[in-house]
């Protein structure tokens, strides 16, 4: 990073048309009238291949333009310097609780406390500034180099050290307790802005990432970060399934969303409590997870915080896709389905005498409270979707995500829950409300055309995920766009299936060029698959509709 650079390129060709092909652009590019030393008259034989070698100089600034490249020097010795220095610290910090662990009393020098001192707030500021915005070049940048020297095992060793001295040396934590108290917090806050693509949080977790931040959950202090880390580990089948296992997790967890207060005026805690919402509606996007819950009571517990989300569309929108995945995914909480399980004497117990227990269990709650007049049991549940549709749109939960800088990882939970057509027996009667769903561009769904409530929750959120390029990009690579252009297959009403179909035009108010590349036809398999869940939906015979795990055996997709 001097006044120039030279660069050397090593170009290997195996045959004479791709030979050819780089010399006439290279003739192009400067301007040449034939290109350089007669070369286009070389052709090759059989298993012959021709190698080129060649140095270019740059020159960081000319005549012309004395500034020249030199804009860039700065920014990229500051990049070069914070994440060589990120890394510094966290092999110092290693270094450091490694020695100290050695030692038989907990005795320090001020000059050693100093240097704890000055490494813990480093590790807080570098994490800050060198790892968020976690779509930001340089960050994804650092986050790359810090992985590429392998100091992941390194960082959560730290950790545990900090944790074997809090737990099992009190005398060697007297000594230094304020410096490991913010080390705990801030390590914390630096894993949750690792944690930022589908790759990184698996090679976290593949580490012990949740093994790590577990513990912390249990302390009250540490509550709110730990969190922050879960949510974005959640996302990942493997976490989802060891989490709703985890009784101790699992009690907790459901302790915490029950004392959720929407209402507070501190913007953090409002964030905090936005992200359990998140929390559990990632849990539950899963039916291998929904009998724990059942276990722990979750449909009374979700009943006891309707009145604690309704100040900001964050929480309610969380809340309402919680109540979609609990009705669309599960055949325990209505009689349909040929699902069964075990009661406490090992029984094989159906779906339907399950739930009838759940009925009976979530009547008992109301009776106890008083408000069994103003609760129809799961139908109250299902109307507040139909009030969150009707209340909110996409686009505000999707400039909500944006200015938050949300970064999902799959979109299949809610491709799926957006084709269950399953109309409950617990939901009103369109004829009981007189209020329509609106949607993006003006489009009104009538009552005559309203869908049932798991899936026009699912319609939201897709509404709301396709406004964005990441998203969008999940959609693709996870073979889902498909089934997002076929979605209007199924759906009864013209205007639904216009509002539906806007979903693919690229002429909604976002961001997103790609959003309009959804109109190239469906494959035939894909056709034919859209088939088989439409007539399994519409199964007269049967009496009952798909659940989301029927669909996703239909589609070949794991669950």
């Amino acid at each position: 990073l001097c006044d120039g650079y030279v660069s050397t390129h090593a170009i290997t060709f195996n045959t004479s048309e791709t030979f050819h092909s780089f010399l006439n652009n290279i003739a192009t590019r400067f301007q040449l009238r034939e290109p350089p030393g007669n070369l286009n008259v070389t052709y090759f034989k059989d298993n012959e291949q021709v190698s080129l070698n060649a140095e270019s100089y740059a020159l960081l600034t000319s005549p012309s333009n004395p500034i020249g490249l030199l804009t860039i020097i700065g920014p990229l010795k500051s990049m070069l310097a914070t994440v060589s220095e990120f890394c510094e610290v966290i092999d110092r910090l290693h270094i450091w609780l490694k020695q100290f662990l050695q030692r038989r009393k907990g005795e320090i020098s001020t000059e050693e406390k100093q240097d704890l001192r000055e490494l813990v707030l480093k590790l807080k500021n570098l994490g800050d500034t060198g790892l968020y915005p976690w779509t930001a070049i340089n960050c994804i940048n650092n986050r790359s180099y810090f992985y590429r020297q392998n100091l992941v095992p390194k960082f959560l060793e730290t950790a545990d050290m900090v944790r074997d001295i809090l737990q099992n040396n009190e005398e060697l934590y007297r000594v230094i307790s304020r410096p490991l108290k913010f080390l705990r917090s801030f390590n914390l806050n630096v894993l949750w802005n690792f944690l930022a693509t589908a790759p990184e949080r698996e090679l976290w977790y593949k580490y012990g990432a949740l093994r790590h931040v577990l513990p912390t959950f249990f302390e009250p202090t540490l509550t709110e970060l730990s969190v922050g880390v879960i949510v974005q580990l959640v996302e990942l089948e493997q976490v989802r399934i060891e989490l709703a296992q985890n009784d101790d997790f699992m009690e907790r967890f459901c302790g915490l969303i029950v004392g959720i207060n929407g209402a507070t005026d501190c913007e953090n805690h409002l964030y905090t409590e936005q992200l359990k919402m998140n929390t559990l509606m990632c849990l539950l996007s899963s039916p291998s997870t929904h009998k724990q819950f059942i276990k722990h009571d979750v449909l009374m517990r979700i009943m006891m915080i309707t009145s604690a989300v309704n100040s900001n569309t964050a929480s309610l929108y969380f809340y309402c896709l919680c109540i979609a995945f609990l009705f669309g995914f599960s055949p325990h909480l209505t009689p349909a389905g040929s699902c069964s399980t075990c009661n406490r004497d090992g029984q094989a117990e159906t779906s339907t005498r399950l739930s009838t227990r759940l009925s009976t269990r979530l009547r008992k709650y109301l009776s106890n409270t008083g408000d069994e007049g103003a609760f129809c049991s799961s139908s109250f549940l299902l109307s507040m979707i139909r009030t969150f549709c009707s209340q909110h749109l996409p686009l505000h939960q999707y400039i909500w995500e944006k200015e938050k800088e949300y970064l999902w990882i799959t979109m299949r939970p809610f491709v799926e829950v957006a084709w269950v057509q399953r109309r409950l027996p617990c939901e009103r009667d369109a004829s009981e409300s007189d209020f329509g769903i609106q949607f993006h561009d003006g489009f009104k769904i009538v009552q005559d055309e309203m869908p049932p409530m798991p899936q026009l929750m699912g319609i939201w959120a897709l509404d709301n995920m396709t406004r964005n390029k990441s998203n969008m990009k999940i959609i693709y690579e996870e073979g889902l766009e498909d089934f997002v252009l076929m979605l209007s297959w199924q759906l009864p009403g013209f205007k639904l299936r216009q509002a539906v179909d806007c979903i693919c035009d690229n002429e909604c108010e976002c961001d997103n060029p790609v959003r309009g590349t959804l109109m190239h036809p469906p494959s035939l398999q894909n056709i034919c698959r859209a088939s088989l869940i439409i007539s399994r939906l519409l199964a007269p015979q049967q009496g009952v509709s798909a659940t989301i795990s029927e669909i996703a055996d239909i589609l070949g997709w794991p669950h």
